[in-house]
């Protein structure tokens, strides 16, 4: 049943697809890859190294999205669910995405930030909800995740940020 539901769904987004939409979502799924996660870290590090400071906790928020990252890779290795596009030949990818389908790192690393950067008070955090929540849709009109994939990352998310909270 949740399957069905989870196909239908993504059925019906492939019907508002078109080439700027498409263009846009690209741009945001790959602004939540694991590479930029890493030049993104180094980067705001080493700009600290110069004295441009940020916040220790921001800095240290990108603790989050990794432990995500390495969650996943686990638990995508134990669940093994297939990608949309394998479960359904009528959802058509517009991206490629290696592994499996459960959960979404994608959602689950840009929420996992969201949520840190929330419980530590930091001024700034909300325009990155409204980032999490644009990628995770993007990697659902993408083709290359299910809903409940998504849900299941943003609670990963939730979970690691708490971590890293209860750790720093």
């Amino acid at each position: 049943m949740i399957q069905e539901l989870d196909e239908k769904f993504l059925l019906s987004i492939q019907k508002i697809r078109n080439p700027f939409l498409n263009w846009i979502f690209i741009c945001f799924t790959w602004s939540a890859t694991g590479g930029v996660w890493w030049v993104v870290a180094l980067s705001v590090n080493l700009i600290n190294r110069f004295r441009l400071s940020f916040p220790p906790d921001f800095l240290n928020a990108f603790f989050a999205p990794l432990l995500v990252w390495g969650i996943n890779f686990v638990l995508k290795k134990l669940i093994r669910r297939p990608r949309p596009a394998a479960a359904n030949k009528d959802i058509i990818p517009l991206a490629k995405a290696p592994c499996f389908s459960f959960p979404s790192s994608h959602a689950g690393s840009t929420f996992a930030f969201f949520f840190i950067l929330l419980w530590w008070d930091f001024p700034k955090a909300m325009p990155f909800c409204f980032w999490a929540l644009i990628v995770s849709f993007s990697r659902m009109y993408l083709g290359v995740h299910f809903l409940t994939d998504i849900i299941g990352g943003i609670l990963i998310g939730l979970l690691a940020s708490g971590i890293i909270y209860l750790v720093f």
